[in-house]
């Protein structure tokens, strides 16, 4: 007997498709820039400032993220390691969105002149060891899935894509964020404040999707270990 109605797609197989993350960023994309079309300056300006609404949001969902790895995946054998050392780099994320390194030593403990400056030494010490810890944890993901990556990337898998798209928003806000700055120090290149609201509605907006992005990859990754297991095609 036929259905009276077509069966909806779920949310997850929307999620899973291998479009999700680069439409999602496209569409964060364009609502920033309609927001500073519309919105005055100084009211993007506050809600992108350091330690404002944006930016502890996003230390919150990077919480979030590292929470959802380790339930996810921590209590697979063949993935807990994975899952500890991502939920130690998410966890190292958020603490640097909240700028804990600096309110503890003075200075970022990533900018050479930490260590080459005249901070106590015990500071240099503890920092080198955390940065060391979170070196290493980055090296064994990449080791043990680097390859693994790259496969199912030329195989369009939704999480494998998720994952690349959320580096290339990584290196973009990054460059975003030095933009103006390199304009000023190196070209003498002032810019307005409707300009530096255009920087921020963008930057800001994109570093809150990195643990959106992540906990759209984390879910993508189990469904497709879970249709795998099936014996379904993921």
């Amino acid at each position: 007997m036929s259905q009276p109605f077509p069966n909806k797609a779920s949310p997850m197989s929307a999620l899973n498709r291998p479009t999700f993350s680069p439409l999602l960023v496209l569409a964060m994309l364009v609502l920033a820039v309609a927001v500073w079309v519309f919105a005055p300056a100084e009211a993007i300006l506050h809600w992108t400032a350091e330690h404002g609404p944006i930016e502890m949001s996003t230390a919150v969902l990077f919480v979030v993220a590292a929470v959802v790895a380790l339930v996810r995946f921590a209590f697979d054998r063949t993935t807990r390691g994975s899952a500890l050392a991502l939920a130690l780099l998410l966890l190292a994320c958020a603490a640097r969105e909240l700028d804990w390194h600096i309110e503890l030593t003075g200075m970022s403990i990533l900018k050479s002149r930490f260590y080459l400056g005249d901070a106590p030494l015990a500071h240099k010490l503890g920092a080198l060891a955390v940065v060391g810890v979170l070196a290493a944890a980055g090296l064994y993901l990449l080791r043990r899935h680097g390859r693994q990556l790259l496969q199912a990337f030329r195989r369009s898998s939704a999480a494998a894509i998720t994952a690349v798209t959320a580096g290339a928003v990584l290196v973009g806000t990054k460059l975003l964020d030095r933009s103006l700055g390199v304009l000023s120090e190196s070209f003498g290149v002032s810019s307005s404040r409707s300009v530096y609201a255009l920087q921020a509605v963008i930057e800001e907006p994109l570093e809150l999707g990195l643990p959106v992005l992540v906990i759209v990859g984390l879910l993508q990754a189990r469904s497709g270990a879970e249709a795998q297991a099936a014996g379904r095609p993921a």
